[in-house]
């Protein structure tokens, strides 16, 4: 009787591990798989094109300078989308790579993605930001333009604790949500800087009303009417968030927002 309810629970932890071991995947021929790492599968890092890379203005010497570009993956096999630069004198060349799943049957549907490329503390100056459209081929996507700063702080304001931005289904305002670590601050006021091309830097601006900071979650939701500030085909809302942070949302009119 002992024997039996051994070999009984031996089968029944041993099920699992036969599953795995014989598992075939009728869609793909001859994908009977025979052993457990073969049913992950292999990434490969490789590139993807960039249809865009919107350069925020507003950027100071103490800042985290960045750039945040856009395009299409291929299909869903296409994951975790990267931005990467090269640094050459004062010429920035961005371009996108992301993990792909060559033995995955993947539709080809094209998915959006935005990405930041975070350049590190740049100097004072203005640097000519390319984009890789093509292998080895470069296009101009704009002049980032380093001032000097206005303060000896990482930023120049403490700005809201932002984590997320919708908008609403007429697309006449941008609504900001969060949570502020404090309620000894609160909203001063909403500055926007335009580069005079697609994108927007936004700064929700946040002032102390009281002299302690108790740690205390504070739910915010702040709406920014943006009817009248769409003047291009594609536009980045580039929010600035506390801590150096930043949220992006991409406004295209045949596409609508993608974040």
């Amino acid at each position: 009787m002992q024997y039996k309810i051994i070999v009984t629970v031996s089968l029944f932890l041993c099920l699992p591990t036969f599953a795995l071991v014989n598992f075939c995947d009728p869609l793909i021929p001859n994908d009977c798989r025979n052993s457990f790492p073969g049913l992950a599968d292999e990434l490969i890092m490789t590139e993807i094109a960039v249809d865009h890379v919107f350069v925020p203005k507003g950027i100071d010497s103490n800042d985290m300078a960045n750039v945040i570009i856009f395009g299409w993956s291929p299909s869903p096999c296409y994951e975790s989308v990267q931005g990467k630069a090269v640094m050459l004198d004062n010429k920035i060349q961005v371009s996108a790579q992301a993990f792909m799943r060559p033995n995955r049957i993947c539709l080809p549907l094209a998915t959006p993605y935005i990405a930041t490329i975070d350049l590190g503390i740049l100097k004072k100056g203005d640097f000519l930001v390319q984009f890789q459209k093509e292998k080895a081929f470069f296009i101009d996507a704009g002049i980032l333009s380093v001032e000097a700063p206005k303060s000896d702080t990482a930023d120049n304001f403490v700005y809201a604790h932002v984590e997320r931005v919708e908008a609403s289904e007429d697309a006449s305002k941008i609504t900001l949500s969060g949570r502020n670590p404090s309620d000894c601050f609160e909203l001063d006021r909403i500055e926007m800087i335009f580069n005079d091309k697609d994108t927007y830097a936004v700064l929700p601006i946040m002032k102390q009303v009281k002299a302690d900071c108790p740690r205390k979650m504070v739910p915010f939701r702040y709406d920014i009417d943006i009817a009248k500030e769409k003047n291009a085909e594609r536009i980045l809302w580039h929010v600035r968030s506390l801590g150096g942070k930043a949220v992006n949302v991409v406004w295209d009119y045949q596409h609508g927002f993608h974040y």
